[in-house]
């Protein structure tokens, strides 16, 4: 199939029909990556190890190889197997890149390997498994070479399991020892028995350094008991002291939590992370787990490494972050200090539009604060120096990732994907997909729903890429999809189990810039149901479907919209 981004013509399937392709000129996207305005971003999540295997020699390392088919184990993706699929990710509308954590892990343990990169046994090294400094250089470079950004994901809560506590002191390993309870009295008092030695990097490297390596001028700091807090795992994720001291369960061994308010365990994760930047040139960082560590820590690090990145010349530096709740305002404060983090994901339009309203059938009335009114949670102001855009704009949208499991294994109605997938890529945030979403992948949670990219033979011409493909498209060609206000003109109170004539119908506009779109939903799974809105459209004015599935609608006196959608319809809708 022809590329379909940067302004070449393209071939894709007409919305959700049997239609045969139509030609379509994909609007061209500003190739200066370092100056486009987030809000143009769309980002593609890639777990490393799962999108190609174009080295088989970084297939074993230690003794420790690829178990293919068991997703649990590492499966053999690599740095130079991301640069092969950049153009299949490129040509499926991306702009951005997130990858996985570059930092060695703790290989294997005994239920799950450390392939997804969350388990750090060294901050100063690299993961072997996906191959060397110079292969993430070059896929770097390659990615910039297409006008792709690539964000990088960092864990600065914990190491990986580099140590368990001997708590009868008999110097063996039991089983009682890989994840004791949490305590509240303190750190426990019992010999640590280390399997790893982790590292960070402290200093910084000097003017004119090479890239073949880290700084020469570099200290290595070996992190010591003093840097963990060693209070065992937490168990309630609703105590905000377990959840910011305790380690993190894993099912088999808890992740060891840094004791992020040590000054030197601060300014080992700041000038560790600038160092990797230096040496890859990455464009922004996606911060974990970010409720498990103290407000006051995000200010810091974000501080002082935009100040590092500053005085390096590096500018536009999308910091954004992962607060795993469905609380508007717990997920907002955490971007509100000044200083801190430019944005974070939109767990609330996860929880309460795509899995409450789209999958479950609640009604869209329930799912609207979402779409508008958690916008007081925001602060209005962006962060200094950051990427000019405040929180709210800069927010990350998605509908699955690796950590939710994928909407099919929820509900295997493809009609339910693609209402999300509109819903993401019209409303005033930045989308984020999955990767092998495009390929109607159906895993559940965890590692089941990382499947190996390579299965789906990188097809470009079925209809779940095609569907991205007409979305980005249409973002691209309407400034009020990126730019513009949302409002929403009607949210029926009536859910999914209703037989009322307005059940499940969702209608809202993006209007700025001169231009106008109205988005229309109807996630209700059996029935057509009927509403009518006022819309900002003159009257007379005939509205198309920009998604291509042929309906039209006619607006009548003062901007009113009949909308009339058949079961899990949804339209774009665009003046003809």
């Amino acid at each position: 199939m022809t590329r379909c981004c940067f302004g070449v013509a393209a071939v894709l399937l007409a919305c959700g029909g049997p239609a045969a392709p139509t030609a379509i000129v994909f609007p061209p996207l500003d190739l200066n990556y370092e100056q486009r305005d987030f809000r143009d971003e769309i980002i593609y999540e890639a777990l490393t190890d799962r999108i190609d295997d174009a080295n088989p020699d970084n297939d074993v390392i230690d003794g420790v190889g690829v178990v293919p088919g068991e997703l649990a184990r590492y499966q053999g993706g690599d740095w130079q197997g991301l640069t092969r699929r950049l153009p299949y990710i490129r040509d499926l509308g991306a702009t951005a890149i997130w990858i996985s954590p570059i930092v060695d892990n703790v290989a294997r343990e005994s239920e799950q390997d450390g392939y997804h990169g969350y388990w750090a046994s060294d901050f100063t090294r690299l993961n072997p498994h996906f191959g060397t400094l110079e292969d993430l250089q070059a896929m770097v470079e390659a990615a910039h070479d297409l006008g792709l950004r690539v964000f990088l994901d960092i864990a600065p809560n914990h190491a990986g399991p580099v140590f368990y506590y001997d708590l009868n002191g008999d110097g063996q390993l039991s089983a009682d020892e890989l994840e004791p309870p949490f305590t509240g009295a303190g750190p426990y008092s019992v010999p640590l028995t280390w399997t790893q030695h982790p590292a960070l990097f402290l200093g910084a490297a000097a003017a004119g350094e090479p890239l073949t390596a880290p700084g020469a001028t570099l200290e290595r700091l070996s992190l010591q008991e003093r840097h963990f807090h060693r209070r065992g795992n937490f168990a309630d994720f609703s105590n905000p002291t377990q959840v910011q001291l305790g380690d993190f369960p894993t099912g088999s061994s808890g992740l060891r939590d840094l004791a992020t308010e040590d000054p030197q365990v601060i300014q080992g994760l700041i000038d560790t992370n600038a160092e990797w930047i230096r040496l890859t040139d990455v464009d922004g960082l996606r911060l974990d787990a970010v409720p498990c560590i103290e407000r006051n820590f995000w200010v810091k690090f974000c501080e002082g490494l935009r100040q590092r990145l500053r005085a390096a010349g590096k500018q536009n530096f999308f910091l954004f972050g992962e607060v795993f709740s469905d609380d508007p305002a717990t997920v907002a404060s955490y971007t509100a200090l000044p200083g801190s983090m430019d944005s974070a994901f939109d767990f609330s339009f996860k929880h309460d539009v795509v899995e409450n309203y789209v999958l479950q059938g609640g009604s869209a009335a329930a799912a609207r604060p979402a779409l508008d009114r958690d916008r007081v949670f925001y602060s209005t102001r962006a962060q200094p120096n950051g990427v000019a855009l405040d929180p709210w704009q800069a927010r990350v949208a998605f509908i699955d990732n690796h950590d939710t499991g994928r909407l099919l294994s929820e509900l295997a109605d493809p009609r339910a994907v693609q209402l999300a997938l509109t819903l993401l890529f019209t409303l005033d945030a930045i989308p984020s997909l999955y990767y092998g979403t495009e390929q109607g992948f159906r895993g559940g949670y965890g590692d089941v729903g990382r499947e190996p990219l390579w299965s789906s033979g990188f097809s470009q011409n079925d209809t779940e890429y095609r569907r991205i493909q007409q979305l980005v498209v249409v973002r691209r060609e309407h400034v009020a999809l990126r730019r513009g206000a949302l409002t929403v003109l009607f949210a029926s109170e009536h859910d999914g189990r209703s037989n009322d004539a307005d059940a499940g119908i969702l209608a809202f506009e993006r209007n700025g810039d001169g231009d106008r779109v109205l988005v229309a939903v109807n996630a209700h799974a059996f029935q057509s149901s009927r509403t009518e809105v006022v819309s900002g459209f003159s009257s007379g004015t005939t509205l198309r479907d920009a998604l291509g599935s042929g309906a039209e609608f006619e607006v009548g006196t003062a901007g009113r919209v009949v909308l009339q959608l058949t079961a899990r319809q949804n339209v774009v809708l665009v003046a003809d």
